[in-house]
């Protein structure tokens, strides 16, 4: 994608990450991932949801402050 952009520029992948200053993983440990080390400067964003939350019904409403 960035060859497309900026044609003759093909950076070298590894520096890439190494420079990175955040990283977003579509992973969760949750999700059969598994808990394991990551980078400080990684974000697992595999539950993470577009859509609104819906209000809390029955019991648990009124229980979040």
């Amino acid at each position: 994608m960035i060859e497309e952009v900026v044609p003759g520029s093909q950076p070298d992948l590894n520096s890439l990450s190494l420079e990175a200053a955040l990283v977003i993983n579509h992973g969760s440990p949750f999700m059969g991932d598994g808990p394991r080390p990551l980078m400080p400067n990684t974000v697992q964003a595999g539950l993470m949801s577009c859509f609104p939350g819906k209000p809390l019904e029955g019991e648990l409403k009124g229980t979040v402050s």
